[in-house]
């Protein structure tokens, strides 16, 4: 990740990731592999923990039970909250 946030997924995000969220949590059996590991900033961190079912949606989560891969996400070119502003 070069030091640079992975998610983007907030109005708050700083652009530098310097937390590792799991894809998969680990309470879940979710590794610490790289292939289920985002590195992200810790405003995008909350935003994912906080809005499960949004973060599920967009491939920044997965549920215990979801049978792909935890993380299948690739950081848009806009961030995400501009597309998906909320009412």
């Amino acid at each position: 990740a070069q030091g640079r946030c992975e998610a983007v997924c907030c109005e708050q995000c700083t652009g530098q990731g310097n937390q590792a969220h799991h894809g998969r949590r680990r309470s879940q059996g979710g590794a610490d592999d790289p292939s289920n590991l985002l590195w992200v900033c810790p405003n995008c961190h909350s935003e994912i923990h906080a809005r499960p079912a949004w973060a599920r949606e967009r491939g920044l989560l997965a549920w215990q039970f979801d049978p792909a891969p935890a993380i299948q996400y690739v950081v848009p070119a806009t961030r995400l909250y501009d597309q998906d502003a909320e009412a």
